[in-house]
């Protein structure tokens, strides 16, 4: 059932969502589209007669690289090591991290991974489509009004942002020397463009802009064209894979003597962290690259992927286990301090917007000295606790980590729907939701359109986020573990 046909708009009338069929012009948009040109190239070059080999790559162990085994695997028997399961379970918690992310951001105001939103409303039927930015924090569920959901969404970003996405291109990193040792050139670049170029290629010309029309004329049932104003090439999550893609092709062409180097001992890495946090504030607002967050995220990723490399080259993994105790226990005490801040200061805010008090603190340029920082401990914090206490390895993570890669690039068709099914649940329980038009200085979701809950308080966004990570976490991963079984997936994925 389409939504046009079951839920109302608010303002009664379908509204008329812009179309332009000129491509956007903006110097950004013509960065990406080169970068996704060039990957298409690569595909047709390297994959030449395009037949993909049906030869499996084990070294593939990152979360959204491929699959789970330690390229260690298939090197001789006396040179064999101990496989590191503890990236698997590594590879998946952060991967659950993603979907919490990216459904938090559905009911928390920020665009989940071009996944429709959910807003609470003291009144639905609003002109939600011409509110001011202190109307909608008067009255509904976004950044910096009343509701505690959406503070503390952001708060959870923020965690999230300071490591996440650089810890993924770290373990990525990892495997890439072994896996250019024993293919060489060419067969190295082969596999990349197959295993990292098709799904890229994919999701920018294919399942990107086919979840975008979905969304607007089924979910919504807008009449919206299909690759209309410049949507026939979208970003979306696999923006990882697209630079995973592009840093492991530039290694690839400069790779040479390996370079060693001991691990950082900790007052270089908080040295090493204060001049990144530096340079993030210097480029922070600069959107010019394939990313979610421009330049200021580009440059913590390059660096964490040569890390990665760094890692294996020199047996930093190894080290790691050699760091003392103490000085472990000082980087715990330093994350849960910066989680502890972070928390304080979104209560802060939190507070100031249920007592109307203006509430001004240099945020970003304290936020991003420490970020740089814990961008470096928290990847050790965590690698750490995963080696102590999470590898043991097992069937389950084994599948759970060889079905990270394809939850990764099709979870935002598997939650849109979840979502929509618990508008049409509470809907059916008596709960007034309607579909309205944003405004697009007041709301900061995926569409100028969303779902609107009339509710003064926020229990129905905590039950959305539950429902939906239940429902859609039991679907996706199985759903991802039998299609990566099927011919020609099989061979990607």
């Amino acid at each position: 059932m389409a939504g046009g046909d079951f839920l109302p708009w608010n303002q009664e009338t379908v509204p008329e969502i812009p179309q332009n069929e000129q491509w956007p012009m903006d110097f950004g948009y013509w960065l990406m589209f080169t970068q996704i040109l060039g990957i298409s190239a690569g595909v047709l070059i390297f994959l030449f007669p395009w037949r993909l080999t049906r030869k499996q790559s084990l070294e593939e162990s990152t979360m959204p690289a491929a699959h789970s085994e330690d390229v260690e695997a298939n090197v001789p028997a006396k040179t064999t090591r101990k496989r590191l399961f503890y990236l698997d379970a590594l590879k998946a918690c952060l991967m659950m991290l993603v979907i919490m992310q990216h459904t938090g951001e559905q009911f928390g105001d920020a665009n989940g991974a071009d996944m429709i939103n959910l807003y609470t409303c003291k009144d639905v039927y609003a002109n939600l489509a011409n509110m001011t930015k202190e109307e909608a924090r008067n009255s509904c569920s976004i950044i910096g009004g009343p509701y505690v959901f959406p503070m503390f969404q952001g708060w959870f970003r923020v965690m999230n942002g300071t490591y996440f996405m650089e810890l993924f291109f770290f373990v990525s990193g990892f495997f890439s020397p072994s896996s250019f040792d024993r293919k060489g050139l060419q067969g190295f670049l082969s596999d990349k463009f197959k295993r990292l170029g098709i799904p890229t290629v994919s999701w920018y010309f294919f399942m990107g802009p086919f979840l975008k029309f979905c969304t607007a004329n089924l979910v919504a049932g807008l009449p919206f064209s299909y690759g209309a104003s410049g949507s026939w090439i979208s970003m979306g999550p696999p923006w990882f894979i697209a630079w995973l893609l592009t840093f492991n092709v530039i290694y690839a062409f400069v790779d040479g003597a390996p370079v060693k180097m001991d691990l950082p001992n900790i007052g270089i890495l908080l040295l090493a962290g204060s001049l990144m946090g530096a340079l993030i504030i210097a480029t922070s607002g600069k959107a010019a690259f394939n990313t979610p967050s421009g330049i200021s995220e580009i440059i913590p990723c390059a660096l964490a992927f040569t890390c990665g490399i760094l890692a294996k080259r020199s047996g930093w993994l190894e080290q790691l286990e050699m760091i003392p105790e103490q000085s472990i226990w000082f980087l715990r005490v330093l994350f849960v301090f910066y989680a502890g801040c972070q928390g304080f200061y979104f209560g802060l805010l939190q507070i100031a917007a249920t007592n109307h008090i203006t509430f001004q603190f240099p945020q970003d340029q304290l936020e991003g000295i420490f970020l740089g920082m814990m961008m470096l401990i928290i990847p050790i914090v965590l690698i750490d606790f995963f080696r102590r206490f999470l590898n043991g390895g097992g069937r389950f993570m084994a599948i759970m980590s060889e079905a990270t890669f394809l939850v990764y690039v099709i979870h935002p068709y598997v939650f849109t729907p979840v979502t929509w099914s618990y508008v049409t649940m509470i809907r059916a329980c008596g709960a007034v939701v309607v579909k309205t038009q944003l405004s697009s200085e007041a709301f900061s979701g995926a569409y100028p359109f969303a779902f609107a809950l009339q509710s003064e308080g926020e229990f129905f966004l905590w039950l959305g986020w539950f429902y939906t990570l239940l429902v859609g976490n039991a679907l996706v991963w199985p759903l991802a573990h039998f299609l990566r079984k099927l011919p020609g997936l099989r061979e990607v994925f």
